[in-house]
Formats: C-alpha cells, sequence, structure tokens
C-alpha cells in the first residue's frame, strides 16, 4: 500500500525492485520499487514544500529532497560524514529531521547529542542514544571510538577492509552501521565560562570527533555536524577537512559561504526555509518532515 501521492509530485517506476513474500511457503515475489519526484513550478522554479515519501531502497542512500535535476540524494557509504550549516529558520531542524528518520528506518545506531534535551526530536528521540550534557556526550562517544576500534580489529582478523565486506562473511553477525548526530555544535563547544575541568571535556569530545572522522569510514561510524555558526569556534579546520558532504542554507556573505562549503554558492540562495546548496554546487529544496508530537 503505498501512501498518499502529494499534490504536485509523479510516480514514476524506479530501475530498482525488492522482494515482497506472497504466500505462508516462504515464495517471494519481485516488485517494482516507485518513487514520488515533485514537479518544478510552471516557471521553472522549485517547490517551496515537498513531503518526505519514502526512503531510498539503496543501503544508506540518504534522500535529501529535490532539486532541478530530480530527487537529490547522499550515499554515506561512499561519503561518510556530514556538515549543516543554516541560520534560525533556515529549515535546519526539518532537514536533520528528515535524515534522523531514515537513518533509524534503515536499521543504525544513532547518538543524538543535543544540549537542548531533544526538544525537536520528541517523536524520534526513543529510538536514539540521547546525550544531553557534556558528559553524557563524552562518555558516549567514548563508547562510539572504542567500539570504532574494536571492528578495525576485527576486519583485520577476518581479512576484510571495510563495513560492507564484513557483513558478507557467513559467519559473523551483522553490525550496525552508528550515526553521530551533533544538533547544535556552536553550543557544544562554547567554552565560554567554563572552568578547566569542563574545558577539558569540551576537549575529549572534539578529540572523539576528530577520530570518529578521521577512521569511521571503513568501520561503518558516521559524524553529522549541524551548526549555525560555521567558524572555527564551532567546528575547528581539522574537524571540516575530514567531512566532503557539506550543504548550508542562506549565508549573509561570501566569506561565510566560503568558510563552509569553500565557495560563494550559499551567499546568492534565497532566503527560501528548507532551500539549501550542496558542496558540489547543487541547489534542492529539502523535504519537509512534520513534528509528530
Amino acid at each position: 500500500m503505498f501512501p498518499p501521492i502529494p499534490q504536485n509530485c509523479t510516480v514514476i517506476e524506479t530501475p530498482l525492485s525488492h522482494l515482497v513474500p506472497v504466500d505462508d511457503m516462504g515464495t517471494v515475489e519481485e516488485k517494482p520499487v516507485y518513487r514520488c519526484i515533485p514537479k518544478l513550478e510552471s516557471n521553472g522554479a522549485l517547490p517551496t514544500k515537498v513531503p518526505f515519501t519514502a526512503c531510498s531502497p539503496k543501503d544508506f542512500v540518504v534522500n535529501l529532497g529535490v532539486s532541478y535535476q530530480g530527487e537529490f540524494s547522499v550515499d554515506f557509504s561512499q561519503l561518510p560524514h556530514m556538515l549543516v550549516a543554516g541560520s534560525t529558520n533556515g529549515g535546519k531542524t526539518n532537514f536533520c529531521r528528515c535524515l534522523l528518520f531514515q537513518l533509524l528506518a534503515k536499521g543504525a545506531a544513532v547518538y543524538l547529542v543535543d544540549l537542548k534535551e531533544g526538544g525537536d526530536y520528541l517523536d524520534l528521540e526513543e529510538d536514539c542514544n540521547c546525550l544531553y550534557s557534556h558528559n553524557e556526550i563524552c562518555t558516549g562517544l567514548n563508547d562510539v571510538v572504542t567500539e570504532l576500534r574494536r571492528r578495525l580489529k576485527v576486519f583485520r582478523e577476518n581479512g576484510v577492509a571495510k563495513l560492507e565486506d564484513y557483513n558478507k562473511l557467513s559467519n559473523v553477525d551483522s553490525l550496525q552501521r552508528i550515526f553521530v548526530l551533533v544538533d547544535e555544535a556552536s553550543i557544544l563547544f562554547d567554552t565560554t565560562a567554563m572552568n578547566k575541568e569542563e574545558k577539558a571535556v569540551v576537549a575529549q569530545i572534539e578529540k572523539s570527533l576528530l577520530t570518529i572522522t578521521r577512521l569511521g569510514r571503513a568501520a561503518g561510524c558516521h559524524a553529522i555536524i549541524c551548526t549555525q555558526r560555521p567558524d572555527i569556534d564551532s567546528c575547528s579546520g581539522a574537524l571540516k577537512s575530514n567531512i566532503e558532504i557539506r550543504v548550508s542554507t542562506h549565508c549573509a556573505d561570501t566569506a561565510t559561504s566560503m568558510t563552509i562549503l569553500g565557495t560563494g554558492d550559499a551567499a546568492k540562495l534565497p532566503k527560501i526555509a528548507g532551500r539549501f546548496v550542496a558542496w558540489d554546487g547543487t541547489i534542492f529544496q529539502s523535504y519537509y518532515f512534520p513534528n509528530y508530537k
């Protein structure tokens, strides 16, 4: 049963397919996969509100929105980490909610890092490992780094180099992908008025994130860093240099856009909620994902 088709959308059959059971004897039948692709406006503009309809059937390909070329997606198995930058009311929270839902639907273990106590994720947080204080975040990320190093050791012992190859082995239990989603890095890394011990905790958090972004790809460990201020205080140069997927809403000036994307494209973007530009120059309208609580 397909969900209702949103207005201004076209349903197309994709080259992909999936298997569905047809009886109690284990018989399966191949069925086509259909996607809802939003149409462009009559004047050629992108729509300003595109309801999310379905996850990609491909392993850890995540659908971000619709561009002039069609649906815009990213493959975390190829580009493992993401930086999301956006000002208040730019649509960053909605973007992250849709992203988080898809990761959970694909069976990932998600660590939600949010010093705002997860207020924007009340309908999703029960399926996440929620880290809402600096001490919880430090401990949780240390656990992720420990698991990352354990996996790399296990892979070497089994003669494989990465998660995809390990999960194909016949004599092992498959491993989940692990995602760390940092909701607001500018708050997380702000050490104003902190004492020495508290600053040490923040430094350890950044160290753990650096380890995840440097070594996480092969182990299936990923970081998604979201921030309002993409400066060195909220996301260090060392951390950003390890992140290939970068998307941004409108930026006030070219310098800020350059800091995020390496180009001035975000400064040219219209101030439309949910309108993003990606690191490769693709402009897209992110999918709308309402809060169900």
